[in-house]
């Protein structure tokens, strides 16, 4: 009798201690890429993942759990609502947002998706001047997805901007010249090449870049409090130890060289929807050094 009371006392030892573990045990969960071929979260998850192991020794284990593929406005919803634990998504700052919305203070890809290269219609790409003005490129049409930042930032900057939901469909819609421009961001354009290269006259211009400041961050419920803490603590810490930065350039470097900007006629755009930003986000930003001429703005 003895021996059982010793083992039913071992086994709710152990029962508890694993029920303790579990409670200590940081479930973030994180936006899927829309396909096995997405490849524009790549980045993101692996810098969730970076930030969550510099802090383990600080907060204990953690998980890091796919959503489930959803598009911005479900995304959204699921992060009002809450009905994913700890979800994370990567949004463009935007002044407007409500405020049960709130953010870790870091540029997550450090400004870089600001400087836009763009897939080009083959009518447009035929029609367009050698080194193009801005009153020039505004005659085009652009295309982006519904509820993206760069929609408002265009549209502020006097140009037509249509927006549709689905993501391949927006490449299918440039070759077909159905609307003259496609702007990427250059850590992403090289990639979307090579993924949507089976698509018959799709093609990227090699003229101009345009750079409109875009800082994007991990968007949260503002009640995830120690998600949020211990996620800034990680990106900072990363960023300090040169960790983060590494995994910035073995991601993007190749895409960046593969724009070739410094080559490319330059049009700085405004964006007037970072106000009430309470930090210096900017100065974490990649600074294209190999402008050495006077930006275009005409």
């Amino acid at each position: 009798m003895k021996w059982f009371y010793i083992l039913i006392s071992l086994c709710l030892y152990l029962t508890q201690s694993s029920i303790s573990q579990a409670d200590t045990t940081l479930t973030i969960t994180y936006r899927s890429p829309q396909n096995q071929d997405d490849k524009r979260k790549q980045y993101q998850i692996a810098l969730l993942k970076l930030a969550l192991e510099k802090t383990r020794n600080d907060y204990g284990d953690y998980k890091l759990v796919p959503s489930g593929s959803m598009n911005n406005d479900r995304a959204l919803e699921v992060l009002k609502t809450q009905s994913r634990k700890n979800f994370f998504i990567r949004l463009s700052y935007d002044s407007e947002y409500p405020d049960y919305m709130d953010y870790v203070h870091f540029p997550v890809d450090l400004g870089i998706v600001g400087y836009r290269v763009c897939f080009i219609s083959p009518k447009a790409n035929h029609h367009l001047s050698p080194k193009p003005t801005l009153k020039e490129l505004k005659q085009f049409t652009h295309v982006q997805g519904r509820g993206w930042m760069d929609v408002k930032i265009l549209r502020y900057n006097g140009f037509n901007v249509h927006e549709i939901n689905n993501y391949t469909g927006k490449f299918y819609a440039v070759a077909l010249s159905r609307f003259d421009l496609f702007c990427r961001g250059i850590n992403e354009i090289q990639n979307e090449f090579n993924q949507f290269s089976h698509i018959e006259k799709l093609i990227v211009d090699k003229r101009f870049v345009f750079f409109y400041p875009l800082p994007r961050f991990f968007y949260t419920n503002k009640n995830n409090k120690q998600a949020i803490e211990r996620l800034t603590k990680g990106i900072m810490r990363a960023y300090h130890d040169g960790s983060l930065i590494s995994l910035w350039e073995k991601m993007y470097s190749d895409s960046i060289s593969y724009s070739d900007i410094s080559h490319r006629q330059l049009f700085i755009l405004k964006n007037p929807y970072l106000k009430d930003i309470d930090f210096d986000y900017s100065k974490f930003f990649y600074i294209n050094r190999e402008f050495d001429k006077e930006p275009d703005h005409k």
